[in-house]
């Protein structure tokens, strides 16, 4: 299969974005792991209305990899008796022109997002160690272990969420330069975050000078069905970024080697020991500073520990009212830098204008985010950051049809009912705190009927009873569980499971229908426990009283106790 690049300027292909006229090397075992920061400290408003909230910083780069001394040797072995084998049948053409390389990522068809990497590490110039760290630029983006290995390759980690890039196979590896395949494997475990993993998955391009190419932790069964001794051309697909062998989370380790076996290190600059020239067809600079991904959501995105995909939270539609984040990803970005921020009405009027700059002089990847709370009008919206000459926007629809995602301070109205429920909320202070919601005879349908939670809807549960001052109903109880990998699927639902209910105080939650084609009663299970609940105890509940569980698609589950077996500041227990 051969990628075709989203066309680019500059020989950047990721600069497909319109213009206006006129490393921490901090070594986590988990990619993305976010430290947050206020970015209202680093902001200055220009016009409008002030943001409800903010947060973010830098999203660390943890990533390291290793090959051992005796992957390396064993690598090597299988690369030479490929080589010789083809050498041999005449299959290795040799020239002297000089190869050149293009972008070795693109981002697959369908792929929307501005940008999609951040370059983690160069090769360290700097033979001693450890901690003593030498890039090509003079600088320190590198990396030394105390086994003794320096970095010999450059890292391109998929940015933002690389974990739920490589699961989607959004971001292919590709030929750099055009060649013969000469090794290639496949196999390996691919979520790799941790030394020690073996071999990885890898594909090794000899070029026409005899130069090579190592592009390793690749996705396991992801590789290229050409076989060795096979050409690929320049841009030709090889594999999807994956974590495979001795690494730490998703990403491209590319490796080369001169016709002489000599590391080559690809940038040139004043501090490249190895060689004079670049090798790149067309350099980018040392720090290539540049917005990849901007995003609105309903809550701020999560980074999950490695290897559990990250929960970006994201959406296009909201309801008036709604807490709305606005959410930037950038590369590279320097405290040089600021970035004009612009949010506009429908009518095209600006709502909120501000500046934004970062605090620290480099972050290789990094995220903000702005809360705003938006009454209206309804329409469309548009959120636009002015950053380094060139111009990003992101649209959202504010709509009052909007399904809610959150407990309103009302119930949601139009919900399903079922035949038979339950409802047991226990006060036994703080830790010991439980809740049980049963839903079973519900109407019939199918799994679609409660979206998907894994990957893109909400689920929330809601808790009213008659306590307000009118005698109309009030929210006594209210969780939020976002999309994520406490998720999973079956053919007939979805079940949720956080033992340590960190999320709103909420440990289970079961989702039964049928299958495709074949509906069957809903049933539904929520249970919560700990300090995390809410306390609807604090006072006897108002009768009636009613339990909802909102998916974020739009369906609704809900029944109503008008009596109850117990009511008091201990128990609330009832069913119908």
């Amino acid at each position: 299969m051969r990628v075709t690049q989203r066309a680019f300027r500059g020989g950047h292909p990721e600069r497909a974005v319109s213009r206006r006229s006129g490393i921490a090397l901090a070594m986590l075992l988990a990619v993305g792991s976010a430290t947050a920061l206020p970015a209202q400290a680093q902001m200055r408003l220009l016009d409008g209305v002030a943001p409800s909230g903010s947060g973010g910083g830098e999203a660390e780069m943890g990533i390291l990899d290793e090959i051992t001394p005796a992957e390396r040797k064993a690598i090597r072995r299988q690369i030479d008796a490929n080589v010789a084998d083809l050498a041999r049948r005449g299959a290795l053409p040799r020239l002297t022109i000089p190869v050149v390389f293009g972008w070795p990522l693109a981002p697959m068809p369908g792929f929307t997002d501005y940008g999609y990497h951040a370059t983690s590490f160069f090769v360290d110039h700097d033979p001693a160690h450890p901690d003593q760290l030498l890039d090509y630029d003079c600088g320190t983006r590198t990396y030394d272990l105390r086994s003794g290995y320096n970095h010999s390759g450059v890292d391109f980690v998929p940015w933002p969420f690389g974990w739920k890039k490589m699961r989607g196979d959004q971001i292919a590896v590709v030929a750099a330069a055009p060649g013969i395949i000469t090794a290639r494997f496949d196999g390996a475990f691919d979520r790799s975050c941790r030394f020690g993993g073996g071999l990885w998955n890898a594909v090794y391009v000899q070029h026409a000078d005899g130069s090579q190419a190592w592009y390793g932790h690749l996705k396991r069964g992801s590789l290229t069905t050409k076989s060795v001794g096979e050409s690929v051309a320049r841009g030709e697909y090889l594999g999807i970024i994956g974590s495979s062998g001795s690494s730490l989370g998703p990403h491209l380790h590319l490796e080369i080697y001169d016709a002489a076996s000599n590391l080559i290190d690809p940038y040139s600059g004043p501090c490249n020991s190895l060689n004079g020239a670049s090798w790149w067809l067309e350099q980018l600079p040392y720090y290539d500073s540049a917005i990849n991904h901007l995003a609105t959501g309903f809550a701020p995105p999560s980074f999950n520990p490695c290897p559990d995909p990250e929960s970006p939270n994201e959406a296009d539609s909201f309801n008036p009212d709604d807490p709305i984040y606005l959410v930037s990803y950038y590369r590279d970005q320097l405290s040089s830098q600021t970035a004009r921020h612009t949010l506009y009405r429908p009518d095209g009027s600006t709502y909120s204008s501000w500046l934004h700059a970062s605090s620290a002089s480099h972050y290789p990847a990094s995220f903000w985010y702005w809360m705003y709370v938006l009454p209206g009008p309804t329409g469309n919206w548009r959120y636009e950051i002015e950053f380094e000459g060139e111009t990003y926007t992101r649209e959202f629809l504010l709509d009052d049809a909007v399904p809610p995602r959150t407990c309103g301070s009302t119930p949601a109205t139009g919900c399903e009912a079922p035949r038979k429920s339950k409802l047991i909320v226990k006060d036994k202070e703080g830790s010991r705190d439980n809740l049980t919601w049963s839903f079973l005879k519900g109407a019939p349908a199918e799994r679609s009927a409660f979206g998907d939670p894994p990957s893109t809807d909400t689920a929330a549960f809601c808790v009213y009873d008659s306590s307000a001052s009118d005698g109309s109903e009030a929210l006594a109880l209210d969780a939020l569980l976002t999309p994520g990998p406490d998720w999973s699927s079956s053919g007939t639902g979805f079940k949720y499971r956080d033992p340590s209910a960190a999320h709103d105080g909420i440990k289970l939650v079961k989702l039964k229908a049928g299958k495709a084609g074949s509906p069957k009663p809903v049933k539904v299970l929520v249970k919560g426990k700990g300090a995390g609940l809410d306390d609807p105890l604090a006072r006897e509940l108002a009768l009636p009283v009613r339990a909802q569980l909102m998916m974020g698609n739009g369906s609704c589950f809900e029944d109503v106790y008008d009596g109850a077996a117990r009511n008091d500041t201990a128990l609330f227990k009832a069913s119908r």
